[in-house]
């Protein structure tokens, strides 16, 4: 096969196919590929007049139609799935070609130069919402926080300089209360962070003219990788309110956020005043990290 597309996206379900047909309608050319044909053949029948989509029965075509050096999606289900794409995409691909993991951000094979440290679009993210002075400190602190589980020796030599010592844990607590506050500050940051990261797209909106419907873009996400109840809740914001300041202004956002708030304090101050505590099952020491509930919580 004469290699013509510019990139190449195999896992053609729903995430798969709507990046496929976004690269196409951008004046990509773009192969597609996914495990059984008919995946592959429908989006063709349906979507193939949307741009130039450059349809591949076997992965030996896949790799064949893209142009060297590759750039290759994969979107697929993480775990075994993805390392069986890799496993039979491997011995395909050239030194300089690229491979990227939409689902999980997961550096892969030795034939792909890894020169992006972090991936995935929590870096993107950030980048973007800081272009557009948009906050986003639960999703900022989140990517922060991986990026930080990588570096290991500066992890260490850390806790070699502050040693293991912690402050004593309150001596009384009710357990049912400390679990019902957890459940509380959790879902408020949740809903925080879906919050700023609206804001963001509505930002992005203004700044680019791209018109969206912020609703229908929760419907969308709705039957995607999300299927949190709560983006119900956000379409019905937009529908009452097209045009919110915030979304944390939103009615059932800004009762949400009220009504756990103090719970929510609660949790992260105890995080941070409990620090390393002993670990029973290991025998070692476990960190109480609440970066990113704590950084929501400062919004």
């Amino acid at each position: 096969m004469q290699p013509t597309a510019t990139i190449g996206v195999t896992g053609l379900s729903a995430m798969g196919r709507n990046l496929a047909r976004n690269i196409a309608r951008h004046g990509h050319t773009v192969a597609v590929h996914n495990r059984t044909r008919a995946k592959m053949t429908s989006l063709l029948a349906a979507h193939g007049d949307e741009g130039d989509l450059v349809g591949c029965e076997s992965l030996e075509d896949f790799v064949a139609a893209i142009e060297t050096p590759r750039a290759v999606i994969v979107m697929v289900k993480a775990g075994v799935p993805t390392d069986a794409v890799i496993d039979a995409l491997t011995p395909l691909l050239d030194q300089g070609d690229i491979v990227i993991d939409a689902a999980t951000g997961r550096p892969f094979v030795d034939v792909v130069d890894d020169a992006a440290e972090q991936k995935g679009t929590g870096r993107w993210t950030v980048q973007n919402a800081l272009d557009l002075g948009v906050p986003v400190t639960g999703i900022a602190e989140a990517t922060f926080a991986r990026a930080l589980s990588g570096h290991t020796e500066q992890r260490a030599a850390a806790r070699k300089l502050i040693g293991d010592t912690a402050s004593e844990t309150p001596s009384k607590v009710d357990r049912d209360q400390f679990v019902d506050d957890v459940q509380a500050a959790l879902y408020a940051s949740k809903v925080v962070a879906y919050a700023q990261g609206f804001d963001q797209l509505a930002a992005g909106s203004r700044e680019y003219d791209w018109d969206l419907d912020l609703g229908t873009v929760a419907t969308i996400s709705r039957g995607c990788i999300i299927r949190a109840r709560f983006l119900d809740r956000i379409k019905e914001a937009y529908a009452t309110e097209p045009d919110h300041t915030s979304l944390l202004t939103a009615e059932y956002v800004a009762d949400t956020v009220s009504s756990g708030v103090e719970a929510w304090r609660r949790i992260v101050g105890v995080a941070h005043l409990v620090g390393r505590r002993p670990r029973r099952d290991a025998g070692g020491l476990t960190d109480q990290p609440v970066a990113c509930s704590s950084g929501a919580l400062t919004r």
